[in-house]
């Protein structure tokens, strides 16, 4: 009978660090299968024999390896602190699960919910196939997965799923029933004390490789709710639905954090910061330059603890949506909604409006994406949190990462009638072109995010003649056999369904992920020593 040892033992015995163990795991080199509590990580002992005596596996270089709280990559989608990001997306907040990227805190999710609530239960499209622990490091590479399953349903106390906009009683944070098996990873059980289905413990937040994360503390509050009309899609684990949430005369009711607002005298700045800029900019040029004058007006930006990184982190994601030039009036106080009015110059409906919600959340951090590494890299320097983030506004422009929305948004304009896209790839495929919008270096299979967010559209615009030619994009590239689509194919989506400016993709991409950097860079201010990458000289020789 196999021998199966633990991830301690097999690292002892290659002699090497736990992350390294698992990243030969993401890489292949190794193959592993979980215990029976469904948490522990085994290994053949016979295979870790093999590559002992083997050595380093040949043509691979050493990886560089951070140890980070904050972001764990599954096989097809990310986990914020150990919650499965498809249970939020749709459903949280983005301001509170920014709270919770920033200090990993239960209290930053509102600590009641209804005794009633009449939704029908969500029905498991595509359920993971997942083998992988959600802790193994992966590549460094950025943002698409694919596949649309996921761990269970929020409960609610008639025993159906949640229709909440936030999941509720935390620190009770517990694995689906299949993940003894390996099929799902963390999920929320927001069981209220005395449930039969709530659990006890901690939060158990991972320890994970080659990820951004911040360990600091800091406590938000909630202060009011915000309306949403009943027949808004709310997205489950594997898509988006409509539902009667919890009543409230007449109404839903979703928590909201109090208001993240910036200082009236830096919005001033930025705003007069742009008035020479050519007008069709795109944005995510406008950000940079606002970022500058942000962090140019704000004395405290020196102040490293933890708290007062949380507070500039709100005041400056409040700045760099409320200094964008405003194109319509927002319909409410939630960053979602503001972005929307400075990215469309269409009022946004309720169920599109829950489809930006879930596209900030679902873009709000990715481990160790190039645009985090340099992020972490300036915070380990002790770089203000302004810096940081124009650090990472300037590697996320490129064409490989965070830029690719902006292709794919590009490519689908091509498409004016569902009958081009045949052509349109054609025309790629013959240059040998990247097709933006599709593949994913760490998801190999797909981009669980990709689906979900493509649902909530789908959902709030049935029908729409732009989610048309995606689809006939989409059946054009499986024909091929070409690489499934990945978020930023969904962002572009999103966005010509709603009629955004060019290059909103890139500006929700921005803004998002400016709450993931922040996290990243209270990690390095924690960890406190300078980030010092070394080269492998491949020059002449010395003289």
């Amino acid at each position: 009978m196999a021998e199966w040892i633990d991830a301690a033992t097999a690292s002892e015995r290659l002699g090497i660090k736990p992350a390294t163990l698992y990243a030969y795991v993401s890489r292949g080199v190794l193959q592993r299968r979980h215990g029976e509590d469904g948490r522990r990580s085994l290994f053949s002992a016979e295979e870790i024999e093999r590559l002992a005596r083997r050595g380093r596996p040949r043509n691979q270089r050493p990886e560089l390896v951070i140890e980070s709280a904050i972001t764990a990559l599954g096989v097809d989608r990310p986990y914020y602190r150990g919650l499965d990001i498809l249970s939020l997306a749709g459903l949280a907040r983005f301001e509170t699960v920014a709270e919770w990227l920033w200090t990993g805190d239960p209290t930053v999710w509102p600590p009641t919910r209804p005794t009633t609530l009449n939704a029908p239960t969500a029905s498991t499209t595509a359920p993971s196939t997942s083998t992988a622990d959600p802790g193994i490091p992966a590549g460094s590479a950025e943002d698409p997965v694919a596949s649309a399953g996921g761990p269970g349903s929020l409960r609610t106390s008639s025993g159906g799923p949640a229709d909440e906009v936030v999941p509720t009683h935390y620190p009770n944070i517990a694995r689906n029933p299949g993940a003894s098996t390996g099929d799902h990873g963390p999920t929320i059980d927001p069981g209220l004390p005395g449930d039969s289905g709530a659990s006890s413990g901690d939060l158990g937040t991972p320890v994970v490789s080659t990820s951004d994360a911040g360990k600091s503390r800091g406590t938000a509050s909630f202060t009011d709710s915000v309306d949403v009309p009943d027949g808004a899609p709310v997205a489950g684990e594997h898509g988006a639905r409509r539902g009667r949430g919890p009543e409230v005369g007449g109404r839903r009711r979703m928590a909201a954090p109090a208001a993240w607002r910036c200082e009236p005298e830096a919005l001033e700045a930025a705003v007069a910061a742009q008035r020479g800029l050519p007008a069709d900019l795109l944005p995510l040029d406008r950000l940079q330059v606002i970022t500058t004058v942000l962090g140019a007006s704000d004395s405290l930006r020196h102040q490293l603890d933890p708290a007062s990184v949380t507070e500039t982190g709100r005041r400056m994601i409040a700045g760099l949506v409320d200094a964008l030039p405003q194109l319509s009036e927002p319909s409410g106080d939630s960053i979602a909604a503001r972005l929307w009015s400075r990215l469309c110059p269409s009022p946004a409906t309720p169920a599109l409006l829950t489809a930006l919600e879930g596209a900030l959340v679902l873009l709000a951090d990715h481990e160790l994406a190039a645009s985090t590494l340099a992020a972490r890299v300036a915070a380990s320097a002790k770089a203000d949190p302004y810096a940081v983030v124009l650090t990472g506004l300037g590697v996320l422009g490129g064409p490989l990462h965070g830029g690719a929305s902006y292709g794919a948004e590009r490519l689908l304009a091509e498409i004016a009638a569902p009958h081009q896209a045949a052509r349109v790839v054609t025309e790629r495929v013959r240059r040998g072109e990247r097709i933006p919008g599709f593949g994913h270096s760490v998801y190999k299979n797909g981009d669980a995010r990709g689906a979900l967010l493509l649902d909530l559209v789908r959902t709030a615009a049935p029908g729409h003649e732009r989610i048309a030619a995606g689809d006939a994009l989409l059946a054009e590239m499986r024909r091929r056999r070409l690489p499934d689509r990945n978020v930023d194919f969904a962002l572009a989506v999103l966005t010509a369904v709603t009629g955004m400016v060019s290059g909103a993709g890139e500006a929700i991409f921005a803004v998002a992920r400016a709450a993931g950097w922040l996290a990243h860079a209270m990690e390095e201010y924690h960890r406190g020593s300078l980030l010092r990458l070394r080269a492998s000289y491949t020059g002449p020789p010395t003289k």
